[in-house]
């Protein structure tokens, strides 16, 4: 429906083909994370099968992130469809919208998988607050950053360098 909050759960690839995910300004560590991690990316439905997000091409440019206008197809590419019900509405589903549009192209205050992701910017275009669910168990449960941290870093010495540097945020 538009403006609802919607979300691609995207599972681990394993060792099946990063083709769908992967993009050229890909970098190894992104195919660690596609092919380890699980995670749901977060946009609004603005209807006629396209979707605002706020995103990058890459874990290493995050600082590249922007909100960008997609379609359905590209924002979903391999992942399953999900939708947000749980969530108080502070602005009518065409006032979300225009304030998903009104995003685009800027970088949203920058990203932070913490602090300002995905999931912050469509609970903001909703409630006008920036808030996220993912979040609130990544802050209170460590154990899911060292869970992370050695699901992404997968051993190596520069996955160790890279995660220091996301957790520095």
């Amino acid at each position: 429906m538009i403006g609802d909050i919607i979300y691609v759960e995207r599972k681990p690839l394993l060792w099946r083909s990063v083709e769908k995910r992967a993009n050229p300004n890909s970098k190894r560590i992104d195919y660690i994370i596609f092919r380890t991690a699980k995670y749901r990316h977060y946009g609004i439905d603005i209807g006629h099968g396209r979707v605002i997000h706020f995103q990058g091409d890459s874990f290493w440019s995050r600082h590249e992130c922007r909100v960008i206008e997609s379609s359905m197809e590209a924002f979903l590419k391999d992942g399953t469809l999900g939708f947000i019900h749980n969530v108080e509405y502070a602005f009518s589903r065409n006032e979300v919208v225009l304030r998903a549009m009104d995003a685009i192209g800027t970088d949203f205050g920058g990203y932070s998988i913490k602090g300002n992701n995905c999931e912050h910017f469509a609970r903001w275009c909703v409630t006008g607050v920036r808030s996220a669910q993912q979040s609130v168990f990544y802050n209170y449960f460590p154990f899911s950053q060292t869970l992370l941290l050695r699901t992404v870093a997968a051993g190596s010495y520069m996955g160790r360098i890279l995660m220091k540097s996301f957790f520095d945020e």
